[in-house]
């Protein structure tokens, strides 16, 4: 079947309450919007959901694709980072899909994509989840507890983000024909964060561009504008220092082959949050069939 519908979600553990002594309310809005796409999703719950992290196991040139069949990761207490900490406050083990993961794996391999399988110790042995993967799924995990997760990492190379720009559309291409070839029922995460250059307080430094580029990707989710995703934001994604240009572009990928494939426009969309309630820039949008759109 088709994708059901694409979330852009962010990734920061701070959006989650509780894992920090004291909560910032710049948090708030984000956290409040992830709680409505945990209300959406529940509605309809599908049968897979396929996440791409660029902050999971990450290769230097291969996609990764999660080769356990139960993912587990760890909630913090935050002390260390806005990611990291020692005490662990809760855990989140989610079921895979030895078989669907095999087949999406021979799908991708058969188009040529730079993909891997990566499996700890024994499929049958819990692999590891980080926060690029852990934040979406605290949200929807609670929503659709039966829904099996395909986790895909991109590699170290999509730092070298005007050359990799081509192989996202790829996979992104290949992504929804898979989905559109098979009678089970997915949804695509899109996992990732915006312009990390917003404060002077961090390793990113301030960049005058941190603005201009979130104002970009807004205005991109609002009209899906090809133009504006893979030529303006590109022009400045290395002075903006971002992580979501890279799942974005996936999607943008998917939303061109399906585009062609019903000879119109696939997608609508929908911007539930932007805030930038630290360094980085954060998105909650949804993407969803003009056809499943209700009025």
């Amino acid at each position: 079947m088709p994708i059901k519908e694409a979330y852009f979600l962010p990734h920061g553990m701070q959006i989650i309450p509780g894992l920090e002594d004291k909560y910032s309310k710049e948090f708030t809005p984000t956290h409040e919007a992830m709680l409505l796409v945990q209300e959406d999703i529940k509605k309809n719950c599908p049968n897979f959901f396929i996440l791409f992290t660029p902050h999971g196991l990450a290769a230097d040139e291969s996609f990764l694709i999660y080769r356990n069949q139960i993912l587990r990761g760890y909630y913090p207490r935050l002390v260390d980072s806005n990611v990291d900490g020692n005490e662990i406050k809760e855990v989140l083990k989610i079921e895979s899909d030895i078989s669907m993961i095999d087949k999406l794996f021979s799908h991708l391999k058969e188009k040529k994509t730079d993909i891997s399988n990566i499996t700890l110790g024994s499929p049958q042995f819990p692999g590891t989840l980080a926060w690029g993967e852990l934040v979406p799924m605290y949200y929807l995990h609670k929503s659709c507890p039966r829904t099996k997760l395909i986790a895909i990492s991109l590699p170290k190379k999509r730092y070298n983000a005007l050359q990799f720009k081509q192989e996202l559309l790829h996979i992104g291409h290949h992504i929804a024909d898979f989905c559109s070839s098979n009678l089970e029922t997915f949804s695509l995460i899109l996992s990732g964060d915006l312009a990390h250059t917003h404060k002077t307080n961090s390793s990113f430094r301030y960049s005058e561009y941190a603005k201009e580029f979130d104002n970009l990707i807004i205005k991109w989710i609002q009209t899906l504008d090809e133009n504006i995703l893979l030529s303006y934001a590109y022009d400045i994604v290395d002075e903006a220092k971002v992580c979501g240009l890279s799942t974005l572009t996936i999607f943008q990928g998917v939303n061109e082959f399906l585009s062609k494939k019903t000879e119109k426009p696939y997608f609508s969309s929908h911007l539930y949050s932007y805030a930038v309630p630290t360094y980085f820039g954060m998105a909650v949008a949804k993407f969803i069939p003009k056809k499943n759109k209700k009025s």
